[in-house]
């Protein structure tokens, strides 16, 4: 059987289950450049130990890193204050490390229904999680309005009105403060 007619032969409910988490997509600003001034095996290096301090970070806060987006992540939470404290101590964590410290992270945070598949994650939510970070500067994590109402008031300064690429309205966006 084709994965097309597997698709289509399984009940719809099944194929959609949604369940909640916090998606976060992270990235590091400026990293052509970075990694053509540093060449292949210095940038490389740099980008396994990234990739080693965002897996500690998320396990310590019952994070999953869903996928590895060349120098980013895309990662889920179970809830929007656990994607937070992983945002906040990853970036802490960065700069306690000589070379590492050094990268400007920027990170977006957004929270609903997703669609799983696999160890993958689908759906608005995750588009509006990758386009919430898209907005971010290094070094700045933004949270979507969702977010900001799930997290204590004075962990987030509004930020701007914006729209959000391929998705429809405006959106609240504020930075994580740290």
């Amino acid at each position: 059987m084709t994965a097309a007619a597997t698709i289509a032969s399984t009940p719809t409910t099944t194929r959609r289950a949604t369940c909640v988490k916090t998606i976060v997509f992270t990235d590091i600003e400026s990293s052509t450049e970075l990694s053509a001034a540093l060449g292949d095996d210095a940038w490389l290096d740099l980008l396994f130990g990234h990739e080693d301090v965002v897996e500690v970070c998320a396990a310590e806060f019952n994070g999953t890193v869903v996928k590895s987006l060349g120098d980013g992540f895309m990662l889920a939470f179970d809830t929007p204050s656990d994607a937070a404290a992983f945002c906040v101590t990853l970036r802490r964590r960065l700069d306690d490390h000589p070379q590492l410290g050094e990268l400007l992270i920027r990170a977006g945070i957004h929270c609903g229904s997703v669609v799983p598949r696999g160890s993958d994650f689908f759906g608005t939510t995750v588009n509006t999680a990758a386009r919430v970070a898209g907005q971010a500067i290094g070094g700045q994590t933004l949270v979507s309005a969702d977010v900001a109402a799930a997290l204590d008031i004075t962990a987030t300064v509004p930020f701007a009105q914006t729209e959000l690429k391929g998705l429809p309205g405006t959106y609240q966006l504020s930075s994580l403060v740290d």
